[in-house]
């Protein structure tokens, strides 16, 4: 029998046990103190846990991150200089990285795509494209908040991959969403399931490929609020209120190959929210926070399974959400639904 102290310890747990010391004895890698690497990533650059890149002009960052301090891990774009933390985009939506897989977990290029390998190397995400070009190939995280693959084999570098054609439940100033008329796609939001889980909840903003009207839906299926067909330069008809321009100034195309509805670049930021509701917020400086000016439905009770399958939704209650004589509560400010 082997003595207690000559026992073999598995690996697995020796280099979680290192992970732990590392991480302890180097502050420039502890939670919160992230060491910035530059705006881009490359064949020598990777990023890693407390490893970021921040856009040129000191806007926004890219790294690991963890809502509301949960214990998975997600690759993902905040703004930088911006608290509480402000995610806008979010690659491995699908699945995360628990705490024991963060080790040796990276986030890199590999073969001319973006690829986010686990602690044991496994592939979690990709960018999955075809890249002839594998040296040549960078990723630079611009100043308006897009994650930009570049093939920069020559002069003209050439988009290969960018962010905000995979948008998560943000819509930013400069992105856009749209239908292909060609192709048949859409490009669309989608609400993060809760506070704490970015993965895909069940609304959704986007195009409708009928007629081109802006509309929210609940898992794809049940419309519960659109924009109206007619647009006058400003706004839609069925938007109560015009939306200031000396804010934000919206754009909406319907030709014969497209239909998509954009914003110019200011710092504001649309976001479908896990209750549903969709959400247009300004910074204001002076107080350091998000203003909210913009909210669809203007109703709870006229979003689509606002309280869940089971319960009721009620304006004249103060709890507005019942469940068969049992009240569930706000958490972290929004709504759980089941």
């Amino acid at each position: 029998m082997i003595p207690m102290m000559f026992q073999i310890i598995p690996s697995s747990f020796v280099m979680l046990l290192f992970f732990l010391i590392f991480l302890s004895l180097n502050s420039s890698v502890s939670f919160g103190q992230e060491l910035s690497i530059g705006d881009q990533i490359g064949a020598n650059k990777t990023i890693t846990i407390g490893v970021t890149i921040v856009s040129s002009g000191g806007k926004f960052e890219l790294g690991f991150f963890t809502p509301n301090n949960g214990s998975s891990y997600y690759i993902g774009t905040w703004y930088k200089n911006i608290s509480p933390q402000t995610v806008i985009w979010v690659a491995n939506r699908h699945l995360p990285l628990s705490f024991s897989e963060m080790a040796n977990a990276e986030f890199a290029i590999t073969n001319g795509n973006l690829v986010l390998l686990n602690g044991t190397k496994q592939l979690i995400w990709s960018t999955n494209i075809d890249s002839t070009e594998h040296n040549s190939v960078v990723a630079v995280l611009g100043n308006d908040g897009n994650f930009v693959l570049r093939d920069c084999s020559n002069s003209t570098s050439r988009v290969l991959w960018q962010s905000f054609d995979h948008p998560s439940h943000t819509f930013m100033p400069g992105s856009r969403t749209d239908y292909n008329k060609n192709t048949n796609s859409t490009r669309y939001i989608t609400s993060w399931r809760s506070s704490e889980d970015p993965s895909p909840g069940p609304y959704t903003v986007e195009i409708n490929p009928t007629n081109g009207q802006f509309r929210a839906m609940w898992n794809r299926t049940e419309e519960y609020w659109n924009s109206g067909s007619t647009w006058d330069g400003d706004s839609f008809s069925s938007v109560p209120y015009n939306i200031p321009n000396t804010t934000v100034n919206y754009t909406y195309v319907n030709d014969d190959n497209e239909v998509y509805y954009f914003s110019p670049l200011v710092i504001s930021r649309f976001v479908i929210d896990v209750t549903g509701e969709m959400k247009q917020f300004t910074w204001l400086d002076s107080s350091k926070q998000w203003n909210v000016f913009y909210l669809q439905p203007a109703q709870h009770c006229d979003v689509y399974a606002y309280c869940g399958a089971f319960g009721t939704c009620n304006l004249r209650s103060t709890s507005v959400c019942r469940y068969s004589g049992e009240l569930r509560i706000f958490k972290s400010g929004l709504l759980n639904h089941f």
